[in-house]
Formats: C-alpha cells, structure tokens, sequence
C-alpha cells in the first residue's frame, strides 16, 4: 500500500513535531507555529487542526511516533523510544520527502519507457510483414538466379 503523499510544505511542520515530540515538551497543536497564513494548509472550515491532525495521521501512518489523545482533546505526538530518534537522525521527514520525489521521478521515466516500447512495438508490428515480403523476395531472385547460371 502507498503511504500519503508528503508536500513540500508539510516537512517543516512534521519534522517541527518530531523534534519537538524528542524533547522535553508534548508536541501538540497549541505549541507548533500557527499556520493560517499558508494557503496550503486551509482546511474546509479554516481551523488550525484539521490540517494538523492531517500532519498526526503522517506521523502515524509512517509509523515514527504514536498519535496520543490527550484529556483536552488535542492530540499530541509521543516518541516511540529507538524509532522516532532514528528517523530524525537520518533526515526526518525531509529525508522522506526526497525518497518520495525520487521514486516519483523513477516512476515517471517507466511510464515513459512503457509508452516508448509500446511505440516501438507498433511500428516493428506495422513492418514485419514488409520485411518479411522483401526477404522472401529476395531468396526467389537469389534461387532463380543460381538456377539460371547453372541451366
């Protein structure tokens, strides 16, 4: 199954949770930055949460730290001991956002590979026959020829 797809303007957040989530502070909503400003993070009805709690379900999904509910209701990031400091160690969620652009990349040169064949396969299919005819032709110049000379 394919994780979810991580934006270039979501790293800086998730990464801020991880590293928050390392120390001695919850990570959670109320001391992130507030992002209302960014376009890019408007939810349906503008709260500061549901873009969040987007950014939890991330977290959660890559299975780096565990996604806590708190008694506020607020949900808060929680290291899970060995795991979440080696994955920001080794790059964090940029690291990821770089895996992603680059298997993208790969993905999109097979696509164009697969069109490229199939054209090839189009064009070979279209003058088979034709080589074939002109093969055929030739051995019966070649054999008549031979048959000439000796006769």
């Amino acid at each position: 199954m394919e994780k979810t797809r991580i934006h270039k303007e979501d790293v800086e957040y998730l990464d801020l949770l991880i590293k928050t989530c390392l120390g001695p502070e919850m990570a959670s909503i109320n001391i992130l930055p507030d992002i209302s400003d960014n376009p890019f993070t408007k939810s349906i009805d503008g709260t500061k949460g549901d873009y969040y709690q987007r950014l939890f379900d991330i977290i959660e999904e890559y299975g780096v730290a565990e996604i806590m509910e708190s008694t506020q209701s607020l949900p808060f990031v929680n290291e899970i001991e060995v795991i979440t400091k080696r994955f920001y160690d080794n790059g964090g969620f940029k690291n990821e956002l770089k895996v992603q652009e680059h298997k993208e990349k790969l993905q999109k040169i097979r696509e164009q590979k697969e069109i490229r064949e199939a054209t090839l396969i189009k064009w070979h299919m279209k003058t088979y026959w034709i080589t074939i005819g002109v093969a055929l032709a030739g051995l019966i110049i070649a054999v008549i020829s031979v048959f000439l000379q000796f006769y």
